[in-house]
């Protein structure tokens, strides 16, 4: 189909900013629209109804929807990478769910409607895809985010104009997508590396300054330890010849000890600020390497957080396989030794 057969108006306030001539052999899920309404019409009215009569829904809020929002995204993820249409289908009519949801309070509320949820949507695809419903060239993927972007940075739709291409990155994203999302938009202006092998080297330079912060911090422990022991010495020393000495010297005795109170506590505080530091810059460390590592796979077109919970479930596998075989030897995890169950380990990594 061609182009010029789009009839386009993104700034149309109609129902359809766009429509799409569909031949009639299609199996396009529009040409039974009649049907897509009914349904999901009957889910809007389904909604409205528990509003109403249900204690449960009743009570709830658009704040205290949120955890169920970001649960049942993750169920479809789930869903998803376990390669299952029925569960994913199912995962998707429990997301929907939570959009209905929040329509339906907000309707209630004077705030929005679906309709203006739906419409909103519509435009924006519109208005953020002229390759398809205007006369922009695009030669790849990568020009399409590109112009994406592009098109958000410039959007004011009553808002205020995004002024970096930081501004709009969800702050509440989990770490590792947060982290690419910045990566991503610094790329854009190609302020970038050259390649993955420059990252990787990165990487090395960050576990290099990671090992160095963790070898300071230990030896810093071990010292503090060394010379906690040797006062506790000196004190009781200290202590055995004061106690000769108790009757005479009280009232000087008592001044010395709150002044060597006084001295310990500020000691203890300012060792307890320089630890506080010193884990500071270990964590700075470690999430420079998260940092980096994220950018390699972003340059190799992995998803990090894929991977993290792709080698968490390989993880759970495995040492679910200790678990059983601890239960068949009729010996308890916590009576086995490490190369017990390090052997385990390397078994089930072969299986």
């Amino acid at each position: 189909m061609k182009k010029s057969e789009y009839i386009v108006n993104p700034d149309s306030d109609s129902e359809s900013a766009f429509s799409l001539p569909i031949p009639d052999n299609t199996t396009s899920p529009a040409s039974a629209s009649p049907v897509y309404e009914k349904k999901f019409g009957e889910l809007v009215q389904i909604m409205t109804k528990l509003r109403k009569g249900c204690p449960w829904d009743k009570k709830q809020t658009h704040k205290s929807l949120l955890p169920y929002v970001v649960e049942e995204t993750y169920e479809v993820v789930e869903a998803v990478e376990m390669d299952s249409s029925e569960k994913t289908c199912e995962e998707l009519g429990d997301l929907l769910l939570q959009i209905v949801f929040h329509a339906e309070i907000a309707r209630e509320k004077g705030e929005f409607l679906i309709e203006d949820v739906i419409d909103s949507i519509n435009k924006k695809l519109i208005r953020r895809h002229p390759h398809i419903f205007s006369q922009v060239q695009v030669n790849s993927a990568e020009d399409v985010i590109r112009n994406w972007e592009e098109i958000k940075l410039n959007e004011k739709n009553g808002k205020k104009k995004r002024e970096s291409l930081m501004d709009g990155i969800p702050q509440h994203l989990p770490a590792l997508l947060f982290a690419r999302r910045i990566q991503e938009r610094a790329a854009e202006v190609r302020f970038d590396w050259n390649n993955a092998l420059d990252v990787l080297d990165k990487v090395e330079e960050e576990i290099k300054e990671l090992r160095t912060e963790i070898i300071q911090l230990q030896t810093k422990k071990e010292s503090e330890d060394k010379v906690g022991v040797n006062t506790e010495i000196d004190e009781n020393k200290s202590k055995a010849g004061v106690n000769t000495e108790i009757d005479e010297n009280k009232s000087k005795a008592g001044v010395n000890t709150e002044i060597d109170e006084n001295k310990r506590g500020v000691g203890e505080a300012e060792g307890k600020s320089d630890r506080v530091a010193d884990t500071d810059r270990v964590e700075d460390e470690l999430g420079d390497l998260f940092f980096a590592l994220v950018n390699v796979g972003r340059w190799l077109k992995v998803d990090s957080e894929s991977a993290v919970r792709r080698t968490s479930q390989k993880f759970i596998k495995r040492f679910q396989y200790i678990e059983s075989e601890s239960r068949r030897m009729n010996k308890p995890l916590t009576s086995m030794t490490l190369d017990e169950m390090e052997s385990l380990w390397q078994k089930a990594k072969g299986n």
